[in-house]
């Protein structure tokens, strides 16, 4: 005999875990648009974006702590940049899209209270992807991106040849209080894409120092 106890309580149950699963893939996106939205703000030149502590290997050398949140932001986005195309720097057909990715996603009760993100480049080969590149951690209801991890050998390195080959100062020395522009002859057809980038960074100072 058809029991219509038994299907309202199946339909209930079926509509409970439903509601769940939806709730719980909602609350994953919304931490993973938080690297998308801090990843937006590198790719349009915001580099006064959110200052995140970054975790490398113990093996390797760690990052200048004289750098500023601008400088660090600054060169994490053409570390991006040469990973997803390693001679991006001296050609002139460079691509800076990148795409997040949930490596691990967060379920209540059966997870840590974190999200791992990755970072995928789409124009570029599948093998040039960072996994569980960003560490976002749940505190209440809200997400906090917690820590960048530089625990890729090969990105880490890249960070960091950079960090002590490239001259942030090139064309402005900034002080607290005020802003030097050097006197350099700029030859904008010599210009590689990486010159272009820094020349940019160096004129960025700038504006901000005139808002």
């Amino acid at each position: 005999m058809f029991n219509k106890g038994l299907l309202i309580t199946s339909l209930t149950i079926s509509l409970i875990i439903l509601l769940f699963a939806v709730s719980v893939l909602g609350e994953n996106h919304r931490a993973q648009g938080l690297i998308d939205s801090y990843l937006d703000d590198l790719e349009n030149g915001n580099f006064s974006a959110a200052c995140l502590p970054m975790d490398f290997p113990s093996s390797l050398e760690q990052v200048d702590q004289n750098l500023s949140c601008e400088d660090r932001n600054f060169i994490f986005t053409i570390s991006l940049i040469s990973i997803a195309n390693p001679d991006w720097a001296v050609q002139s057909n460079q691509s800076d899209i990148f795409n997040s990715s949930i490596n691990q996603y967060w379920l209540p009760y059966f997870t840590q209270e974190s999200v791992n993100i990755g970072v995928s480049f789409p124009t570029a080969d599948k093998a040039n992807t960072l996994d569980n590149l960003f560490l976002i951690k749940r505190e209440g209801w809200s997400w906090t991106i917690a820590e960048i991890n530089m625990q890729d050998i090969e990105f880490a390195q890249t960070f960091i040849t950079y960090q002590n080959s490239l001259n942030l100062e090139k064309y402005v020395i900034q002080t607290s209080d005020k802003i030097q522009l050097k006197d350099v002859e700029i030859d904008f057809l010599s210009l590689t894409p990486l010159d272009k980038m820094v020349l940019k960074y160096n004129l960025q100072k700038v504006y901000q120092g005139l808002e």
